[in-house]
């Protein structure tokens, strides 16, 4: 008997055309090639009236929907046979509503989700030392400006995430917060980190014009990107030819000005497409991603790919992508002044990396084998076909 495999996405959030875009496009792959399984897309939109038509295997459905669970699942009978095992995945913390309604509807069902992030993670840019006081302390307003509403968020993902049958996390670090702070229980946690394969749009390294380094992804506060720019006035003090690719798109406009002011060794090219940003990997000599939360970075496995050297913080996950090159991760937090001391360690990595083409070479060896290593599409599929496989036996 074929199992349904419903992926819940959110399609009016950005990052769907970043991350969790890339993250449900690798999944669909995967379970495409699988003879035991009909995919089903489950789409969940802000519109009202919905312009898509739904069939059997492409559902849409509007958060107005949700306000009559009973008559959203008439809706859903339509599309889905409520007769055969279910597996429903979601890809966010909007997940008890629509949970509890396929539980009601199909006998034989798996709530499954995928944390690609946590609320905390922004309220308090990745700061987890100051997360564990918050949980600690139950949210004392008086411990930080955002511990009232770091704690509701982190009570609302826990609740969601213990409803799931089974967690699926990009990174072992979030394992950890989730056993460690929100009491969940290991056994059910599955650890997959994110894979890419080299596709038609990889480009091989053209010979290296300039210094130039490249950050890809979007011009956010928690992408660190306002202190890779002021880094970059301290590079080009000792290398003036040195030049930044920002490459990513901004919805902060102030952001954006604040992170481009005075820095005419900065260009900012917007988002590009798929052969834009490989060519733009294949010309530059680093790849830079400054991150405050990071679980298993995209961007990063693209870098690999090109044979980058990698900068990027000891956040989350992200120091274990880098676990190869821990000179090459440079600390956020750790004491009151972090700030500067952030952005003089980024100067610096990039100032060596530079300057030793031996040293350089090495880490770019060190990336590329730590793709192949860990994070290939194979290494992906393997692993989740692996957790699919057990999950069908519970």
């Amino acid at each position: 008997m074929k199992w349904q495999y419903c992926i819940v996405v959110e399609d009016s959030t950005r990052s769907m055309n970043y991350g969790i875009g890339k993250y449900v496009e690798c999944l669909k792959k995967v379970l495409s090639e699988r003879s035991d399984i009909n995919l089903i897309i489950i789409h969940v939109t802000k519109i009202q009236d919905i312009q898509h038509n739904s069939v059997f295997g492409d559902i849409w459905i509007s958060r107005a929907m949700f306000e009559n669970k009973s008559s959203l699942e008439l809706y859903l009978r339509n599309f889905l046979d409520v007769a055969v095992p279910t597996i429903i995945h979601f890809n966010g913390l909007l997940i008890e509503e629509l949970g509890a309604i396929f539980r009601n509807m199909i006998r034989h069902s798996r709530v499954v989700c995928t944390i690609h992030f946590l609320s905390w993670y922004f309220s308090l840019m990745g700061n987890k030392t100051l997360f564990k006081e918050i949980i600690a302390n139950k949210g004392l307003v008086d411990l930080h400006p955002k511990a009232s509403i770091t704690y509701k968020y982190y009570l609302e993902n826990k609740k969601n995430i213990m409803f799931c049958d089974f967690v699926i996390v990009l990174c072992n670090e979030t394992k950890e917060i989730l056993v460690d702070y929100f009491e969940i229980n290991p056994t059910k946690i599955y650890v997959i980190p994110n894979g890419l394969d080299i596709n038609e749009n990889f480009i091989l390294r053209s010979p290296i014009k300039d210094k130039q380094i490249i950050y890809s992804g979007r011009i956010d506060p928690i992408k660190g990107v306002y202190y890779l720019a002021k880094a970059m006035n301290i590079v080009k003090r000792v290398y003036p030819e040195a030049r930044l690719i920002l490459a990513g798109d901004s919805t902060d406009e102030k952001y954006l000005n604040d992170c481009l002011y005075d820095a005419e060794n900065i260009k900012y090219v917007g988002k590009l497409t798929s052969e834009q940003l490989h060519k733009a990997y294949s010309e530059s000599i680093i790849g830079i991603l400054p991150s405050f939360h990071e679980q298993c970075s995209y961007s990063a496995i693209e870098m690999m790919m090109h044979k980058l050297p990698i900068i990027g913080s000891n956040t989350t996950g992200l120091s274990e992508m880098l676990s190869n090159t821990p000179q090459n991760c440079v600390s956020i937090y750790g004491n009151t002044s972090f700030q500067t001391d952030y952005i003089n360690n980024i100067a610096l990595c990039i100032i060596r990396l530079l300057s030793d083409e031996e040293y350089r070479k090495k880490c770019s060896i060190d990336m590329w084998n730590t793709y192949t290593n860990q994070f290939t599409f194979d290494h992906f599929k393997i692993k989740m076909n692996t957790f699919i496989n057990n999950i069908q036996l519970v």
